[in-house]
């Protein structure tokens, strides 16, 4: 029959690591203090030495942005619990987080989520929204943001009358009769005018985060106002990366080579494939997805505006060309363009049930 090597004390909070002792063969037994950041991630080992009657660090670790440990002061000091306090598998060099395998070498999960979208992402890969400084995830299925990070003594920096950050709501789950959709990919439907009982709103920061200086309190005015800024802000975001992702990116190559083309209704499959390409991004243009979309106002939104303005001017261009190279081989004058469903086989935005005028 075995017997008891390890034991743990936990906190009151999800994954609050807060003692473990070593009671292998009911030998001395060796207590050793995790201390831990905001996440719950040990950051410091500590231990009591009766002979000085004193307790020291005795080891120091430093992790990157995910999770990964990047040096400490003494290895052979180690505990089974690191980041976000999950129990992590020296062997494999992956965190067990219940319902996933997490490796933080490259940020991301092993596996799907097994909620799919519900867990509110729309890569099922990535970890937590890649903010994994201001959040954890400690089933696998749905990040929760982390309280914030400890004030330290001092001045306090807050300006007089400038109230502190209340505390968020975690998020809810997904509301009983809301539709599943499972089209892939899949995105939340955005086409109501009503912030639906599944969505909760994030704070700045996050993806969808209007950036206001404080968050309101929940169930003020001020807060009603913030969720429907966040949906508003959600909704276009959903949009412009459908209609650049799935709507007008998989007919680049579609409409491609045109001129190789000797047959007249090859052709103009070609050029219609040109022709919604260009469609798609005069609408990415016009609802100002540069200005929405994280990737554009990283690497700055007037400049990706201008740059997508000169591939929109280069395809109308190119779809001039091809309907000329249909005239040329005698095929007579275009034919209306072939519709976007019979090119791709297909429609991207039935998900979202968006009222394209245009589509």
């Amino acid at each position: 029959m075995g017997h008891l090597r390890q034991r743990y004390l936990w906190g009151s909070a999800v994954d609050q690591i807060l003692t473990e002792e070593n009671v292998d063969n009911g030998a001395d037994e060796t207590v050793q203090w995790t201390l831990t950041d905001h996440l719950n991630t040990v950051r410091d080992i500590a231990k009591y030495n009766s002979g000085s009657d004193m307790t020291t660090v005795v080891n120091h670790l430093i992790y990157d942005a995910f999770g990964r440990v990047t040096s400490e002061s003494n290895p052979a000091v180690d505990s089974l619990f690191l980041f976000t306090a999950r129990p992590f598998d020296s062997d494999t060099q992956l965190q067990n987080n219940l319902n996933r395998w997490y490796d933080a070498r490259v940020g991301r999960w092993l596996s799907e989520d097994p909620i799919g979208f519900a867990g509110g992402d729309g890569n099922l890969y990535r970890y937590i929204q890649n903010s994994p400084s201001g959040a954890v995830d400690p089933d696998g299925l749905r990040g929760t943001v982390a309280p914030p990070l400890p004030v330290r003594p001092g001045p306090s920096p807050v300006r007089p009358g400038v109230p502190p950050r209340p505390a968020l709501p975690r998020p809810r789950p997904i509301a009983p009769g809301m539709p599943e959709i499972n089209w892939p990919p899949s995105y939340p439907p955005v086409s109501s005018e009503e912030i639906p009982p599944s969505y909760t709103p994030l704070p700045p920061g996050w993806e969808e985060g209007p950036g206001p200086s404080l968050v309101p309190a929940p169930g003020t005015q001020e807060w009603e106002a913030y969720a429907k800024r966040c949906w508003e802000i959600y909704k276009r975001r959903m949009e412009c990366r459908i209609l650049h992702d799935d709507f007008y990116k998989p007919l680049q190559d579609l409409g491609g080579n045109y001129r190789n083309e000797r047959e007249c209704a090859k052709v103009a499959r070609k050029c219609s494939a040109i022709y919604w390409e260009v469609q798609g991004r005069k609408a990415y243009l016009d609802k100002g997805c540069d200005y929405v979309l994280p990737g554009s106002i990283k690497k700055g939104s007037e400049k990706q505006e201008a740059n997508h303005r000169i591939e929109l001017e280069n395809k109308q261009q190119a779809l001039k060309n091809c309907w000329n190279h249909y005239r040329q081989l005698g095929c007579g004058e275009p034919p209306e363009p072939t519709p976007y469903r019979e090119l791709l086989g297909r429609d991207p935005f039935a998900p979202l049930r968006l009222p394209w005028k245009w589509w």
